[in-house]
Formats: structure tokens, C-alpha cells, sequence
């Protein structure tokens, strides 16, 4: 009985609390994951994409929990911020007075990459080498995602950045369920 207690409690932590950002929870503006979209004509369409996104993320996370795969799960998260500063290191910032406009101009560049690298190798050591397919999963989706922004927007805002987290997480989440089958 405790240990379904435990998968529940794992899952309801990542399917609920954290998917809000530091600064959401800072700010009280529960509603911005949805309400502050930089791109006007895409309201409805990105609730429904967010909406299947979480659901998703919920079944992979369900089908990880019952077959044990703790580090799936814990690299899922690890693997969508890893991604972040490789987005805002590759990527322009195309909101001037945005908040990840500091950032992106600001940030060093050689430490960051060098944090990356070694996060990646630690992943790779410590859970060995099935994670290098999770890593790809993650880059992969990371230069799709860059593509399309570019093409769309010239470059990355925080909404986009937000979103690129979740769907890494989704991603790496499907492909370790899919590695399990």
C-alpha cells in the first residue's frame, strides 16, 4: 500500500506542482501558462496542444511508474532545463523588454556550455548508456523546435522557451515508455 502511495505522490508532483515556473508562483499569475502567449491567433490552439501535452506526459509518467523506471523519470526534468540554456545560447531573444532578454545577453557563454557538457556526461555515467537515446530525444526535439521558432518568430521568448520544456519532457517521457515496449 505505501509504495502505490509513493508512485501517486511522484506523480502528482510532476503533473501538477511542477509545472509552474519560480516566477508564476512569484508573481501569483496562475493563469499565464495559458493567457500569455506572444502570438495572438494561436489562443485555442495552444490550450488544446497543452492540454494533450499534459495528458500525455500523465499517461507516459503513469506507464514509467508502474513499471519502476525512476531514472526515466527523474531525467525527464533534468533533461527539459538542460535544454533551456542550449536554446537561449543558440537561439535570439526577440522580445527586447522580455524577461529572458537579461539573460540571453548576459549569460557566459563558455561556462554555460561547459555546465551542459558536464550535466550530459553526468547523466550518461550515472544512469549509463541507455539515457544517450533520452539525450538525443531531448536534442533532437530542441533543434526542431529552434527551427520552427526561427521560422515563425525569428527567435525565442519565454512562452516558446516554457513550451520547449515541456515538450522535451513529453518527448523523453514517450521514448522511455517506447524503449520499455
Amino acid at each position: 500500500m505505501n509504495e502505490f502511495i509513493l508512485d501517486y505522490y511522484v506523480l502528482f508532483f510532476f503533473f501538477f506542482f511542477k509545472q509552474k515556473t519560480a516566477y508564476e508562483i512569484y508573481q501569483c499569475d496562475w493563469s499565464s501558462d495559458v493567457c500569455s502567449s506572444d502570438l495572438p491567433c494561436s489562443g485555442p490552439a495552444a490550450v488544446v496542444l497543452i492540454t494533450l501535452v499534459l495528458i500525455i506526459k500523465f499517461a507516459a509518467l503513469e506507464t514509467l511508474i508502474n513499471h519502476k523506471q525512476w531514472n526515466s523519470i527523474i531525467l525527464a526534468p533534468i533533461l527539459g532545463r538542460t535544454i533551456l540554456p542550449m536554446l537561449f545560447l543558440t537561439t535570439p531573444y526577440v522580445r527586447e523588454a522580455g524577461l529572458g532578454s537579461a539573460l540571453t545577453k548576459h549569460l557566459p557563454r563558455t561556462p554555460a556550455w561547459t555546465v551542459i557538457a558536464i550535466v550530459l556526461l553526468c547523466i550518461t555515467f550515472i544512469t549509463g548508456f541507455n539515457s544517450v537515446l533520452l539525450i538525443a530525444s531531448a536534442l533532437i526535439t530542441l533543434v526542431a523546435l529552434r527551427i520552427l521558432m526561427l521560422k515563425r518568430i525569428d527567435g525565442t521568448t519565454g512562452d516558446t522557451a516554457g513550451a520547449t520544456v515541456e515538450l522535451t519532457e513529453m518527448v523523453v517521457l514517450v521514448v522511455s515508455v517506447l524503449v520499455l515496449l
